[in-house]
């Protein structure tokens, strides 16, 4: 019953976002296929596939779409991150040949400033180089995507990437389906809808709510960091093109570093609906893969520090639901099932050949279809015997045996 409703309530989200563009024939077929093996690509963040990692994971979507018989890969990725994270590091730069390519053109300070899913245009994909150094590879890119104006980031790298994978597609073997934030935010708005749905439960049941925090609290301060990813309390707040740390205080959210007597965002149910509208608050990851995954019964599969935080996740809210209760009772047998939360992908790479073929404008067509014919043969036994090619973070090489992923609770 629990995971029907679940179901029912992603399904409506998809069709939101995606029904006019992929038409409600196709995107039911594809949501049947989904519930067969469902498995959401959690890795990437949005940017553009030309990134190396980004494409890695798309690359290995499609891959594990072709080896499961299924016809389209699901991505869940992140937009709520920052357009510079590090120096010329995030979705605002693509390095190509070593080189740092601007995307948008736009200045790092505003790149600091600002988040993918917060940024509005006008913007136009410049991809700029170094006066010093052209790379042929950006000449290629800004020839396939210059030239038009998007009204947002998002916007812009999710047209971006369905015309390199138009190019670099041919077989037409795969599709897929991405679910960004602003899909978490109308299957966060579902759930809220439904007075009976956990989400709401622990959310807006007062008591609940400052329970889950007060969990989360104990588990930062006993737990190594990366258990415990939590870096805002429910929901990202929006302002300036940017998103916000947030603070539950006194049943109000305020944004971080801010007195608590300054403008903050009440716990009210139909204050956060109409926020969560306007596009003035997102959910945080805790939200979106407790909606998205536990209550649907779907797997995620994303990168090595995945892994880590799911921990934190599911005992954060295992010790707020009560086993007396038969629909919580059943979320906490999810919750308890480490083969929903443990599969980190990354084990194999697109190599310097593939990269000239997909940035080459005369050899770029089908040359992700090249790829994914390559390493869809290679075995798990080969991908692995090259540990070199298998990318830990510091998280990982902490908290595990150097020579076992395994004991990090880590499948790759």
């Amino acid at each position: 019953m629990l995971r029907r409703i679940g179901r029912r309530h992603f399904e409506t989200a998809v069709a939101r976002v995606h029904g006019e563009r992929l038409g409600m024939s196709v995107l039911q077929n594809a949501l049947q296929e989904f519930w067969t093996a469902p498995v959401l690509h959690s890795g990437p963040h949005v940017q553009l596939y030309a990134e190396e990692l980004t494409f890695t994971m798309v690359a290995f979507a499609h891959i594990a779409a072709l080896h499961s018989g299924q016809r389209f890969a699901w991505l869940l990725p992140c937009s709520t991150v920052t357009m510079e994270s590090g120096r010329f590091q995030g979705p605002g730069w693509l390095t190509i040949e070593t080189v740092p390519i601007n995307v948008f053109g736009l200045s790092r300070r505003c790149l600091a400033r600002s988040s993918v899913c917060a940024l509005g245009g006008p913007l136009e994909f410049r991809l700029e180089p170094p006066a010093d150094r052209a790379p042929s590879g950006a000449t290629s890119l800004r020839q396939w995507l210059g030239g038009k104006t998007y009204e947002s980031a998002s916007v812009a790298f999710h047209e971006a990437n369905r015309q390199l994978l138009k190019l670099w597609m041919r077989k037409k073997d795969t599709r897929q389906i991405v679910l960004d934030d602003d899909f978490a935010v109308e299957l966060v708005i579902e759930h809220l809808q439904d007075r009976d749905s956990i989400l709401t439960r622990c959310l807006f049941d007062r008591d609940r709510c400052q329970r889950l925090h007060d969990v989360i609290r104990r588990l930062q301060s006993e737990l190594p960091a990366a258990l415990v990813r939590y870096p805002t309390d429910m929901f990202w707040l929006v302002r300036n093109g940017r998103t916000r740390k947030l603070r539950l205080v006194d049943n109000r959210l305020v944004e971080d570093g801010m007195d608590s007597g300054c403008d903050s965002v009440p716990m009210h149910l139909p204050v956060i609906l109409e926020m969560l509208r306007q596009r003035k608050l997102y959910p945080n990851t805790y939200i979106i893969f407790f909606a998205s995954a536990i209550l649907t019964g779907s797997r995620l599969l994303g990168g090595v520090r995945q892994a880590l935080y799911m921990n934190g996740l599911t005992r954060s809210f295992s010790e707020v639901l009560s086993a007396r209760d038969a629909d919580e009772r059943a979320v906490l047998r999810v919750l308890h099932d480490p083969t929903l939360h443990g599969w980190v992908a990354g084990a194999a790479w697109a190599n310097a050949d593939d990269w000239r073929q997909l940035l080459d404008f005369s050899q770029a067509q089908g040359a992700l279809d090249k790829v994914i014919d390559r390493l869809a043969g290679e075995t798990l036994q080969a991908a692995s015997a090259d540990f070199q090619r298998i990318r830990y973070s510091r998280e990982i090489a902490t908290l595990s045996h150097p020579n076992s992923a395994e004991s990090a609770g880590v499948a790759v």
